[in-house]
């Protein structure tokens, strides 16, 4: 089990998380609100979370993930939750906004949705 600190738009909430579980399932089975349009299937970048902590915990990011983060710019701890799967017990933080609010930032403005 991991003990995963979600840290969505300012709030933090920690939840133990299984070996074997998503952070995007496991965080919304709990009732953390994470943005998913495509349903988890790596089509989309809305679960893009930072990884602050445990990334060697995580399971490694995979080509058809790597192209997504890529394709929007996305490098280093960035990735896309609904692909990280828990695979050692161990501390984890991983951080979410609002991809509203990435793509105001990205135009240059901030708008807090």
């Amino acid at each position: 089990m991991a003990k995963v600190t979600y840290l969505i738009n300012g709030k933090k909430t920690i939840i133990d998380v299984p070996v074997g579980s998503s952070l995007a399932q496991h965080g919304i089975d709990n009732g953390l609100e994470i943005e998913h349009a495509c349903g988890f299937n790596c089509r989309c970048t809305t679960c893009c979370t930072k990884v602050n902590k445990g990334a060697d915990l995580l399971s490694v990011k995979m080509e058809h993930e790597s192209e997504k983060l890529d394709m929007k710019g996305m490098h280093g701890n960035e990735r896309l939750s609904c692909q990280c799967v828990v695979e050692k017990d161990g501390e984890i933080e991983v951080e979410f906004e609002s991809w509203h609010q990435k793509e105001e930032e990205d135009k240059g403005d901030t708008v807090f949705i």
